[in-house]
Formats: C-alpha cells, sequence, structure tokens
C-alpha cells in the first residue's frame, strides 16, 4: 500500500517539473530581441549630444609614446539583409562608425587620418525577435 501511495506522489511531482520546464522553454521561445537591442548591447554608450549609440575606441593616433588616443565612435545600422539559409533565416547587419565625440562626451571632429569602425552581426530568429 505504502508502495503504490509512493509511485503516484512521485508521479505528481514529475508532472510539476516537466509542466515547470515546458513553461520556462515556452517563455524562452519568445525572448528574442529586436535588432536595436542587441546593438545597445554591444555598443553601450549613448551620446546625448551627437544623439548617437557608441563605444570608445582607439582612434589610431598617439603621443609618441606608444599610449593610443581614444575617441568615442557614433555607431550606425548601414545596411540589413535578411537570407534563407539551409539552416534557416538569417539576419545579416552591417554596422559603421566614425569618431564623434571625446572621452568627455564632447563634440570631436575627426580628420580623414583618422580610422573608422565596421562591425556585422549575424542573427538568427528567436521568438519573436532575433539572436546573434
Amino acid at each position: 500500500m505504502k508502495n503504490k501511495y509512493a509511485v503516484r506522489k512521485n508521479s505528481h511531482w514529475v508532472k510539476c517539473l516537466v509542466f515547470i520546464s515546458f513553461i520556462f522553454s515556452v517563455t524562452n521561445a519568445y525572448a528574442g530581441q529586436t535588432v536595436d537591442e542587441i546593438i545597445k548591447e554591444y555598443y553601450p554608450i549613448y551620446n546625448e549630444a551627437k544623439q548617437c549609440r557608441g563605444i570608445m575606441a582607439n582612434n589610431g593616433s598617439s603621443d609618441g609614446e606608444g599610449a593610443l588616443y581614444q575617441n568615442g565612435y557614433c555607431i550606425k545600422i548601414d545596411r540589413q539583409l535578411k537570407v534563407e539559409t539551409r539552416q534557416g533565416t538569417r539576419l545579416y547587419v552591417s554596422v559603421t562608425g566614425d569618431i564623434g565625440f571625446n572621452e568627455d562626451g564632447s563634440e570631436a571632429y575627426g580628420v580623414h587620418v583618422f580610422s573608422g569602425l565596421v562591425g556585422m552581426f549575424v542573427l538568427k530568429p528567436q521568438g519573436s525577435g532575433w539572436e546573434v
């Protein structure tokens, strides 16, 4: 009699665990991000003066003693291309950046010898959004 009760009790817990894991899997299916949320994750700085998302990086110049100068690069989405592949839908997003602000946040005026930035994200569908 005790064993029959124990089996029912354990069966109940197994059903509960299966249900909870199902809820988490459904929730995660809709946890995709928008392209802007993904860009924000990789380029976390927002410069109010230039109204751009960006990142601090070496600008290609130095003080002559090995220390590299940094500037803030304003990043923008250059192109987006959605492609159907054998592995499923992919969204290719290319981003470019030019010097836009100094370390203190003030507007920077780049010159033609400063380097720019380029990047690419390959995203796949995740629920109603995208993931890297």
